[in-house]
């Protein structure tokens, strides 16, 4: 297959028909799967750092490389300064409280699985929920304050009142407190990771109950805070790129595999599963457009990477083994 048509699959250009047709071409044979790679490689660079609004998602594509994890920790490729690490080893433990709103709760919004919600709270503040994602709000909400619950994902553009700082509580008993401002706060259970991205204004993260901050973040910063380890690392990060799920496109760069795996389950509402620990073991970088369904997802997943799938129809689940 030419060069240039290699190329017009990794850009988008072509239609379902010809993309299959590379696709086809890739998989039929190990010497063509590494000119692939080859060209793919030569084509492929960095995303940019602009707003999301600036992506042009056909000219882009989906873009997908899988490596092994490094014994060192991943750098964004946004990174502009050094990770600030702060220990979270306080006195009764800070994350392990019960989480509760002040009062029984008003409201309950939910995005089911492969879906997303636009709320406009009773202040006039606007969320948008990814899929899969719950938020409460109390019934003294408004009017003695704005606590709401979060677990899941969702988009903040909170209305300015400094009388009632907007407050928001996630699974793992982060808080964080603004007044007017922007922000993406991503706290779903199972995902390792919980992070909070400032994309204008300010916010502060606490310990619930308690009122001085432990740090405060400044736009185009993200705070990931490891459950496990207990641990909260500040980056400078690209806002657009991480909220651009708001625009049905979601985008990677080296995040560990489970991680990837978690979102396209919350977003194609399906089961995957990873049977060769070695998988687990891989980064991912790349672009998700929510246009495409799940196989067409794995099948550019399995034409750029060591790995292939199968459907357990059993099961009803997605299998992914290494391509050996």
């Amino acid at each position: 297959m030419k060069k240039e048509d290699l190329i017009r699959f990794i850009k988008g250009t072509g239609d379902c028909k010809f993309q299959q047709s590379v696709i086809d071409w890739v998989k039929s044979s190990a010497e063509n799967r590494s000119h692939y790679n080859k060209v793919k490689a030569e084509y492929v660079s960095k995303f940019g750092t602009g707003d999301h609004l600036d992506i042009d998602i056909e000219k882009e594509f989906d873009r997908f490389q899988i490596k092994k994890q490094r014994s060192y920790s991943r750098t964004l490729f946004t990174r502009i300064a050094a990770v600030i690490t702060i220990a979270l080893l306080t006195a009764g433990g800070w994350f392990l409280m019960q989480s509760n709103l002040s009062s029984e709760p008003l409201a309950i919004y939910k995005a089911e699985p492969s879906s997303m919600e636009e709320i406009i709270l009773p202040d006039g503040s606007k969320v948008f929920l990814n899929s899969e994602s719950v938020i409460k709000i109390s019934n003294a909400f408004n009017q003695s304050n704005r606590e709401v619950t979060l677990e899941g994902e969702a988009f903040f553009e909170v209305q300015k009142n400094k009388s009632k700082p907007f407050l928001v509580n996630t699974e793992s008993n982060l808080q964080i407190r603004v007044l007017g401002t922007s922000f993406n706060v991503k706290s779903y259970k199972t995902d390792q990771i919980i992070e909070t991205t400032l994309v204008s204004g300010k916010v502060e993260l606490l310990q619930k109950n308690k009122s001085q901050a432990v740090i405060a973040l400044s736009p185009n910063q993200k705070a990931s805070y490891n459950k496990l380890e207990d641990k909260l690392n500040v980056d400078i990060v690209s806002t657009g790129e991480i909220t651009s799920w708001r625009s049905g496109v979601l985008i990677f760069d080296n995040e560990p595999v489970q991680n990837v795996i978690n979102n396209l389950e919350r977003w194609y509402d399906v089961k995957i599963q990873i049977e060769d620990r070695e998988i687990k073991t891989y980064t991912f970088s790349g672009k998700v457009n929510r246009e495409k369904n799940i196989e067409e997802v794995l099948q550019l997943i399995e034409a750029s990477s060591p790995v292939k799938y199968e459907y357990d129809e059993n099961k009803k689940t997605f299998i992914l083994r290494g391509d050996k």
